[in-house]
């Protein structure tokens, strides 16, 4: 039957609205409608936020970033002047400079002193009473020294243009540039300008290099940075600051002549590599430089054939790739032996050993909604920060960038590199997939699944799993949206059962499921206030309330129980309130007076806040509901909890006959759910149940460890068979 232009209009205006259940129903009905419906939903959405380019001119007039530059020196006294002055002349001047000597024989120190003297409030100096006998020590000392969010490692011999930080600064303003770097030009000893580098850019790839060019660091390393050293300076390159574990350093500390290369391959992780032509540094050439001594040495040729078999261990680089490689370690040994190096050099390449390499480091793709307060948020952060923990590549992508929360988006670790929906879509998704070398998805919004799976013809180029987190259940779904769906995903991790009702609706039989639980790290932060601060009186009873201030989550039904039971006991009560969104925006101004009733706003060491509670309260009538990460916090520290009885929140508070708190039946009468929240706090002033109720928690919170979680989805990426 064919629907009227009113019944469209009626459709478009239901889900531009948001009435997502509503519009389900007329969805199912003209399964056609749907692609009407989205799109409208869509020109909304796009109505209420700003556009990706206002969010990114935004960003980029909001950014100063501070640049820390690094100089490691060693009886460079000849040098340091000009090296010192292109970089206190820098256009840029958010940057602070650290001098390393390592205790220098020549006039050095006499050079730096006089700079320090002169530069106090931007210079430091940290001087070695011993020479620490490896370049990549002093550049730990450095960047663990260093307080900047870009990393400027600038060779104490070298120099640089003075806009070479205005040039390179605006490229990190894309989250997933890990590293970028400029032209690097050589200069001979009196630092004028000599040929050379130019030539040796285009050996490696022809005719890029005349424009600025990012790439994820699968795309360079297996293409031209597999071929070359492309940034053969480390002075011509900022990387964005993250940690730089032990296993790191030791391996650059175990050689001599590539450790940068090694440095690179490493730091870059699953990020972007950017090139910026205009900034322009000088590498120069003389007597002293290792490079230039490097290739008459058999650790030269040794390090060769480690750093191309590491390479290819870790984005798998292609044969064409590895050969040309090996041949141009080949030129450059003809080159040598003309200057009387020993023949045998070359017998440390072996191409074959090359080859046989495969590539063993997965790249995990992390999706979901965006830095926002959210457990569909909070948990792949969380799940992410873990897996890198352990060594293992993963970046993540956002597939909305506006109404960003800048608390939630310090959650994940500074070395985890952040695409954007808008990358994937500029060079197709299944493209994009492929470039930055992505071994498996795991999803964590069904927004990912419109990416990579909506009216994609093309299988995808490796597994897809998601963790449903209730975005199915509040979501409108036609069969053939869902035929698409469980075409394209491997694997559906659910928390609930009830994640994978709407995946039934099709009658296409049984899904590839399999059930796990929610988890979170500790936390061992204190609140920043104490309840004394807090004004709360000694013997009061204090519940906290942690989540987003949206109606479906309660904040109105808990200060209304927490009325109504004020009324029946002389225990002082008290609610905190931590979260942010327009119930606390809409809440805060009618409860000012009362003390009892407290707006914390945005709290990022939830689990400190638990501790100087007493009672964990989360009153949701959320839909989408499934394994609350706020409920997992609370018993972490053995706090008890009282919540509704919705998703697998029972089922997380009461097991085999050991309690974490009380259960409210769910009641969409707003009267009868406030009773009820009030009834199971007056329980809680029962001091001796609170007890019994802390800890049980305590018991029961044992199982929802990142680690342990972080354990279940390994195991389950290998399921979904995961390949390298």
């Amino acid at each position: 039957m064919n629907a009227t232009v009113s019944q469209i209009t009626a459709l478009k205006t239901r889900v531009a609205g948001g009435a997502l259940h509503s519009a389900r129903a007329a969805l199912t009905r003209w399964p056609w409608a749907y692609h009407v419906a989205r799109g409208a939903w869509r020109a909304v959405r796009r109505m209420r936020r700003p556009s990706p380019v206002v969010v990114a001119r935004q960003r980029v007039e909001s950014f100063r970033p501070l640049v820390s530059v690094i100089v490691p020196n060693y009886n460079h006294a000849a040098f340091l002047p000009q090296r010192l002055d292109s970089i206190l002349n820098q256009t840029w001047r958010d940057f602070g400079l650290l001098i390393l000597d390592d205790a220098s024989t020549d006039e050095s120190m006499t050079i730096i002193r006089r700079y320090e003297a002169a530069h106090p409030a931007r210079i430091r100096v940290i001087a070695n009473e011993r020479n620490s006998g490896n370049v990549f020590r002093q550049w730990r000392k450095g960047i663990e020294a260093a307080s900047g969010d870009l990393i400027w490692i600038c060779e104490s011999d070298d120099f640089c243009q003075p806009d070479f930080l205005d040039r390179l600064v605006p490229c990190f303003v894309d989250e997933s540039v890990m590293l970028a770097f400029g032209r690097v030009q050589f200069a001979n000893q009196d630092g004028s300008f000599r040929d050379g580098l130019d030539d040796y850019r285009e050996r490696a790839e022809r005719g890029i290099w005349s424009q600025a060019l990012a790439r994820p660091a699968h795309a360079w390393f297996t293409g031209a940075f597999g071929v070359s050293n492309i940034i053969p300076n480390v002075g011509g390159c900022l990387i964005r600051r993250q940690p730089i574990g032990d296993a790191i350093w030791r391996e650059a500390e175990s050689y001599s002549i590539l450790g940068d290369w090694l440095l690179y391959l490493r730091l870059a992780r699953g990020g972007q590599i950017e090139y910026e032509p205009g900034a322009v540094s000088y590498f120069r050439q003389h007597e002293g430089n290792t490079s230039v001594r490097g290739a008459m040495t058999p650790a030269y040729y040794q390090e060769h054939q480690r750093l191309i078999d590491s390479v290819r261990a870790r984005w798998g680089t292609p044969d064409p790739v590895a050969r040309r490689f090996h041949e141009a370690v080949a030129a450059q040994f003809r080159y040598v032996s003309r200057f009387g190096a020993a023949p045998d050099l070359l017998a440390a390449m072996n191409l074959d050993q090359t080859l046989a390499v495969r590539r063993d480091t997965p790249h995990i793709l992390m999706t979901m909604l965006g830095f926002r307060l959210g457990g569909g948020e909070l948990f792949p952060i969380h799940l992410a920060n873990e897996l890198v923990r352990r060594g293992v590549l993963v970046s993540v992508l956002v597939l909305e960038e506006s109404d960003a929360d800048d608390a939630v988006r310090t959650q994940l670790a500074p070395g985890i590199p952040v695409y954007t929906a808008t990358q994937a879509r500029r060079v197709a998704p299944v493209a994009f997939l492929e470039q930055i070398g992505a071994s498996l998805i795991h999803a964590h919004h069904i927004g990912s699944e419109f990416l990579f799976l909506d009216g994609n013809p093309d299988p995808l180029p490796c597994p897809y799993v998601v963790t449903t987190h209730g975005s199915y259940e509040i979501t409108p779904l036609t069969p053939a949206m869902l035929r698409d769906f469980r075409a394209g995903v491997t694997l559906w991790a659910f928390l609930t059962p009830r994640n994978l009702v709407p995946l039934k609706q099709d009658r296409l039989g049984p899904v590839r499921s399999l059930r796990l639980s929610n988890g979170m790290p500790d936390d061992d932060r204190p609140f920043l206030q104490s309840r004394a601060d807090l004004g709360i009186p000694p013997d009061a009873v204090v519940f906290s309330v942690v989540s987003r201030a949206i109606p479906e989550k309660g904040w109105r039904d808990a200060i209304e129980a927490l009325r109504r039971a004020r009324q029946r006991t002389a225990t002082p009560l008290v609610l905190l309130l931590a979260g942010s969104g327009p119930e606390a925006d809409r809440l805060r101004p009618l409860h000012a007076d009362d003390p009892a009733i407290r707006f914390l706003g945005f709290q990022d060491r939830i689990m400190g806040l638990y501790r100087l509670s007493d009672c964990a309260l989360l009153p949701t009538r959320f839909a989408g509901e499934s394994f609350p990460l706020t409920l997992i916090q609370a018993m972490r520290v053995g706090v008890p909890s009282i919540a509704t009885d919705m998703g697998e929140i029972a089922a997380m508070l009461r097991q085999d006959g050991t309690d974490a708190g009380l259960v409210v039946p769910y009641s969409a009468d707003d009267e009868a759910f406030a009773e009820g929240l009030a009834n199971a706090m007056l329980a809680m002033t029962d001091p001796a149940r609170r007890k019994e109720l802390a800890d049980g928690a305590a018991v029961l919170g044992r199982a929802y460890d990142i680690a342990s979680v972080a354990d279940a989805y390994l195991a389950a990426y290998q399921a979904a068979g995961m390949t390298v």
